[in-house]
């Protein structure tokens, strides 16, 4: 689904009707325990989001489960973005209407910071990484648009700079793909892994 067939935009206070709804959702998942707003999730304004974390004996699972059952039961997913480390995942969701939940899942028992963090696009095969990195064109995209909606006029402009790099960055995975590389973690792979996590590439 495009934006373009968008019937509405959200309306202020969304993220207080939402977050009932959401943690109605979680509530069908036995891995669950808990769902609660937090960070910035005290925002009513339109272009606010949403920010809910899930504690759960299996973090990534439930936080895939609860995507998928907003992007089913509340509206389509246009875009998402994820990320890890040792104490938790998150899943960062556009929906078709503009809305945007972010999702962080923590385990059941607190970490002692020792596992093994978890990184989106490591090894994979290259149309697998077009296919995430074409994933986070969108996302960001649509930050790009908020920012600039919300009057932050530079930070909009910093993120469309950044796709412009997504776009390079998919080139050179279709030339790894092109000469054979899918075995090893390339120079176009380890480039987006350091523009997902705000790095710039040496």
């Amino acid at each position: 689904m495009g934006l373009n067939s968008l019937s509405r935009l959200p309306d202020s206070g969304w993220q207080e009707r939402l977050l009932p709804v959401l943690a109605g959702l979680a509530s069908e998942d036995a891995r669950v325990s808990d769902l609660r707003a937090h960070g910035s999730a005290g925002g009513t304004a339109r272009w606010s989001d949403l920010d809910v974390q899930v504690t759960a004996t299996e973090p990534i699972g439930a936080a895939e489960s609860l995507a998928c059952r907003i992007g089913d039961r509340v509206a389509p997913v246009f875009a998402a973005s994820r990320s890890g480390s040792a104490s938790g995942y998150c899943v960062r969701l556009v929906l078709a209407d503009l809305r945007r939940i972010d999702i962080s899942a923590v385990p059941a028992e607190p970490s002692d910071g020792t596992g093994q963090a978890l990184e989106p696009g490591q090894h994979q095969e290259p149309r697998e990484a077009v296919a995430e990195t074409l994933a986070d064109f969108r996302f960001e995209a649509v930050l790009a648009a908020v920012k600039a909606a919300r009057g932050d006029v530079l930070i909009g402009a910093h993120l469309t700079l950044q796709l412009a790099r997504h776009v390079l960055v998919i080139a050179m995975l279709l030339r790894d793909r092109d000469a054979g590389l899918s075995t090893t973690l390339s120079l176009a792979e380890r480039t987006r892994g350091k523009l997902a996590a705000g790095i710039e590439p040496a």
